[in-house]
């Protein structure tokens, strides 16, 4: 998949407000990947490159951001002031649209045809920068990729490096779109949560599920420096009641309150 299509669906999903819309519209974008590319896409959409575990960032400030958008402003000669049009907006994404846009139609601009698995490259290689002259280095890196993106693209690559997606697309949702569009339904949500909560991958969940269904991660098992998810508590009316659910429990006082288990 390009990554012209891949923000073709990331802007419809961005263009409604029901939650069903938004898993519908997401369903479609994870059939239409390949097998390799619906990790890549999990990661993309909640504006990493990794899951939550790994310690990689792109340690991009929005003044980096303006930087590289003021640049772009000038090397295709666009009459904008950068930093009063952010203060408009709000936001850096539509600013690079705006910008590349109007580059556009004065046929300043020269787009490349990227694939989603080429950006997924560029950016493990805008965060893999670090030591001296990285500020710099990071900014020539962006300013290299956004200079041969669309509009529509440029503004989810200045997002996902901004670490400001908009999307408003949780994990959960993420899992109820990759339940319906393998199974057609939510009926796997339940295992692609429970295998999402030992492995707290949720890319290399959807990767295996997209593969072999429900048998390939229901017996996924706990790795040794991998984080689990912890269970959230589920609230009872009375005291009774959690013995009722419980019975056998494990009750410790503690200075500020009761640790039950």
């Amino acid at each position: 998949m390009t990554f012209q299509e891949f923000s073709t669906y990331l802007d419809r999903s961005e263009s409604v407000t029901s939650r069903t819309d938004i898993t519908t519209i997401l369903s479609d974008l994870f059939s239409s990947l390949s097998d390799d590319e619906v990790a890549i896409a999990c990661y993309l959409i909640t504006g990493r490159v990794a899951p939550l575990f790994v310690p990689v960032e792109f340690n991009v400030s929005i003044r980096t951001v303006l930087n590289v958008l003021s640049a772009v402003s000038g090397m295709f000669r666009v009459a904008m002031d950068v930093q009063r049009e952010y203060g408009r907006m709000g936001d850096a994404g539509t600013l690079a649209e705006s910008i590349i846009a109007r580059a556009t139609r004065l046929k300043k601009a020269k787009r490349q045809t990227m694939s989603l698995v080429e950006i997924y490259e560029r950016l493990w290689d805008i965060v893999h920068v670090s030591g001296t002259g990285a500020k710099g280095l990071r900014e020539k890196r962006i300013l290299d990729v956004v200079t041969v993106l669309s509009p529509l693209e440029a503004r989810y690559f200045i997002r996902i490096v901004g670490g400001q997606m908009r999307l408003g697309v949780s994990v959960k949702t993420l899992m109820d779109a990759l339940s319906v569009a393998h199974a057609g339904d939510k009926r796997d949500r339940e295992h692609i949560e429970h295998a999402f909560g030992v492995c707290s991958d949720l890319g290399y969940v959807a990767s295996r599920y997209v593969k072999g269904g429900v048998s390939e991660i229901e017996n996924l098992e706990v790795i040794p420096g991998t984080p689990v998810f912890s269970m959230l508590v589920e609230r009872e009316k009375d005291l009774m009641s959690v013995f009722g659910r419980i019975p056998e429990s494990i009750v410790q006082p503690k200075f500020d309150g009761l640790r039950c288990q």
